[in-house]
């Protein structure tokens, strides 16, 4: 598929529609006596079909009314964004390294279990109470 922007016609190999009777175009083409269209479509890849239509430009006549109108769905005005921007790099950033105790005084110790034993008595507190869980640090 190059850059260059054709008609869905173009793509199966038929005969351009005119805008007024599309539908009656193809219920003649369908109707006719030897079985056969006047110009056979050409088979085309089901991929290769997709981005044909994804790129015709009756399909980017159609998306820009949508969008002048604000009638364009958010999720497909989003994978524009995505395709046009790249979507955004999602990733957890960890602040924090893990402290090792093995290197903590005794002193950084003791006031660690201090710590944790202070949490565990909030946490006991709240789940016999109607409070919300606590969402604070927990070191």
């Amino acid at each position: 598929m190059d850059n260059k922007f054709v008609s869905l016609a173009d793509v199966l190999g038929i005969e351009q529609p005119k805008a007024e009777g599309v539908a009656q175009q193809l219920r003649e083409a369908q109707a006719d006596a030897s079985g056969v269209p006047p110009k056979a479509p050409r088979q085309v890849p089901l991929s290769t079909l997709c981005k044909e239509i994804l790129s015709s430009i009756e399909y980017r006549e159609h998306l820009y009314r949508l969008i002048v109108r604000d009638a364009l769905p958010p999720a497909i005005e989003t994978m524009l964004y995505h395709y046009a921007e790249g979507k955004p790099v999602e990733r957890l950033e960890v602040s924090e390294k893990p402290v090792v105790l093995d290197n903590l005084t005794a002193e950084e110790l003791e006031a660690r279990v201090q710590r944790l034993q202070d949490l565990v008595k909030v946490v006991r507190a709240q789940e016999t109470s109607d409070e919300p869980p606590h969402t604070g640090p927990v070191h």
